[in-house]
């Protein structure tokens, strides 16, 4: 489906951006403690005990702190990017995806109710229609599956906007009468909730 390389991309650009924040966080509180430090010597008439060497190296640490933040934090949007571009290539070279998108396109008959019900069939038209089933659960996973992916951050929004949009509305558009239909049967509108959400989005 995915690449397994731009899978481990992805939780390596998930740990920068979780270390990055830390990394903002993290001065700022200390420079917080550092103020409040501060003014209580001032209110206790101590800071003239204050140690000038201790200040000026807290500065800097905080500072190197805050570049250290910057950098980890702007390589993480940059790999998110490229990993987004890998991602959705690798997608365009998924002859899986293609050939199971190609049959749920081409089918007129998939608003129908029937398409969920296969089993009340007999010879090739149970075979036809489990062979659409089939293409159509693989399809919706793998959109699924990036719709989540964008929705939390990880992959980038705009990059598929500008890629993927207008395939992915049309495909939408195909199945989404069939979405319905199983969320209402199951009583579970969680189901395909994110593939929903970025439809959404999209238009």
């Amino acid at each position: 489906m995915i690449g397994k390389n731009s899978l481990e991309k992805v939780i390596i650009i998930k740990k920068n951006e979780i270390l990055g924040n830390a990394l903002v966080i993290m001065p700022i509180a200390l420079l917080f403690i550092l103020i409040i430090y501060i003014l209580l010597l001032y209110i206790t008439n101590s800071l003239a005990s204050l140690n000038v060497l201790l200040l000026i190296s807290s500065v800097i640490a905080f500072a190197g702190l805050w570049l250290t933040s910057f950098s980890l934090l702007t390589n993480s949007l940059e790999t998110r990017r490229k990993v987004s571009i890998d991602i959705l290539f690798d997608l365009e070279k998924n002859e899986r995806f293609f050939k199971s998108k190609d049959i749920v396109m081409k089918n007129t008959d998939l608003q129908m109710d029937n398409f969920l019900d296969s089993q009340s069939y007999i010879g090739g038209e149970r075979r036809r229609l489990e062979d659409i089933q089939e293409s159509f659960k693989h399809c919706t996973n793998i959109y699924e599956f990036l719709a989540l992916s964008i929705r939390n951050g990880i992959i980038d929004e705009d990059i598929f906007m500008s890629l993927h949009k207008a395939r992915f509305l049309k495909f939408w558009r195909k199945v989404e009468p069939i979405i319905t239909t199983i969320q209402q049967r199951e009583f579970n509108k969680k189901i395909y909730e994110n593939i929903e959400w970025l439809a959404k989005r999209c238009k």
